[in-house]
């Protein structure tokens, strides 16, 4: 889900390090964000994550707008001292965002959503499973960040897969496109490893049974081959809104 090269581009020596390819090249960063046993077994989104972003994109004071499935970024949000605003598409994709805080701890600089006030702004990615639904709910999405956010604020689209289900391939480069359009500069490109991390090695464990039938065995005495897919990451894509102090 990575901004391509252009048609004919040669590699350069940025292509080796941790960097994504693209127009402009963007920083590939690594979190590592365990799941644990209170995170639903459902649930795209670690709360280890949600923490992390919302320390990572505001701080104490500043207005986080919410629009994960479950509304993840509430209790980060609250304990952190931001302010909270849990938002959500309607059926006809119009985007309907709390007007005043539903969780704070502390006094916020802010409660109140308003034009170029929000620290940050969090979606999960694909907006929809219908394309043309996602098409109108992107639309309102870039344009909604733009105008809510402040110069310098963030918007992040989590793209990740429920656990057990087989991640699927998306090219994710027309987003970059639109959100440019929008005063929304592509700053960064996270992966957010949910797999539990021993020093410097994750450990990729599932007990899910492996997809489809069993291959035949050629020797009784031979152990069966049995893939197995674990999504055990998240990317996440991170936008910044330009203004005329940012580039």
């Amino acid at each position: 889900m990575n901004a391509p090269h252009p048609p004919g581009a040669q590699p350069t020596s940025a292509d080796l390090l941790d960097v994504v390819p693209g127009v402009p090249q963007v920083p590939l960063t690594v979190w590592r964000t365990p799941r644990t046993h209170t995170d639903p077994a459902d649930s795209h989104i670690p709360a280890h994550l949600a923490t992390r972003l919302v320390k990572a994109y505001s701080a104490p004071g500043d207005q986080v707008i919410d629009l994960t499935d479950g509304i993840v970024l509430a209790a980060p949000a609250a304990t952190g001292g931001r302010a909270h605003h849990a938002a959500r598409f309607t059926d006809t994709t119009y985007l309907s965002i709390s007007p005043h805080a539903t969780a704070m701890i502390g006094a916020a600089q802010s409660s109140a959503v308003g034009t170029g006030r929000a620290a940050l702004m969090v979606a999960a990615w694909p907006l929809a499973a219908d394309p043309v639904a996602g098409e109108l709910r992107r639309a309102w999405l870039l344009a909604s960040a733009s105008k809510l956010l402040r110069p310098g604020g963030c918007l992040v689209l989590i793209a990740a897969t429920a656990p057990g289900a087989v991640p699927v391939p998306e090219d994710f480069t027309p987003v970059v496109a639109a959100a440019s359009g929008a005063r929304l500069g592509y700053l960064q490109h996270i992966v957010a490893v949910s797999a539990p991390a021993v020093g410097d090695e994750f450990v990729y464990v599932t007990d899910d049974p492996p997809p489809g039938p069993v291959p035949r065995q050629h020797d009784p005495n031979d152990m069966p081959f049995q893939p197995v897919h674990a999504s055990v990451h998240a990317d996440l894509f991170v936008f910044t809104r330009v203004g005329d102090d940012h580039v």
